[in-house]
């Protein structure tokens, strides 16, 4: 590529490849009520994809910039495409963590449990990724459990440990409650 010199800054395309994408509404309850739209795809390019500023575009119209980190080839490449409003969610936590109770071996248990409503305004049916966080500890003494699991759990990312993530559909007007809940067992000392 030649680039002329002069004053005035210049762009030059560097890449314009097509992927076919998925789309899904991530919700993550414990970090806030708003659900997000999300387009993936596996990345195929042969080099990296450079970290740097993106324009991004829905349906044809401009919807914002975002930056983006290195993408290797094979790896999925991930867009955020800010909130969706058309998504509700409430959460409440009926159970918070007091201690449930303390046997004569020195164990304290500690019980946890949320609930998040879900809710569509789309007209059709939407995919959504739902992800919690499971706490972790390295502490022999500590044991942490997850209580009963609700259908659609995706497999672990060993690169995200405590990241749980279930895949479901929300039909169209129609809401869905979503329990998540562990149990944390601590040895006195």
């Amino acid at each position: 590529v030649t680039i002329k010199t002069g004053a005035d800054n210049r762009r030059v395309a560097l890449l314009d490849q097509t992927y076919a994408c998925k789309a899904v509404v991530v919700i993550d309850p414990a970090a806030g009520s708003q659900a997000m739209l999300e387009a993936s795809a596996l990345f195929l390019g042969d080099q990296p994809l450079v970290p740097g500023r993106t324009q991004l575009y829905r349906d044809g119209e401009f919807a914002g910039t975002g930056q983006m980190q290195t993408v290797l080839p094979g790896e999925p490449l991930r867009v955020n495409f800010g909130t969706d409003p058309a998504i509700r969610i409430a959460r409440k936590q009926p159970v918070n963590g007091k201690p449930e109770g303390f046997n004569w071996f020195g164990w304290t248990t500690r019980r946890y449990r949320w609930e998040t409503r879900i809710k569509s305004g789309h007209p059709a049916g939407w995919p959504v990724e739902i992800r919690e966080h499971l706490p972790q500890s390295d502490d022999p003494d500590v044991t942490i459990s997850m209580g009963e699991t609700p259908d659609g759990l995706l497999q672990d990312d060993p690169e995200q440990p405590g990241l749980k993530r279930w895949d479901l559909k929300l039909e169209p007007g129609k809401s869905r409650t979503m329990v998540f809940e562990y149990t944390i067992k601590q040895k006195k000392s």
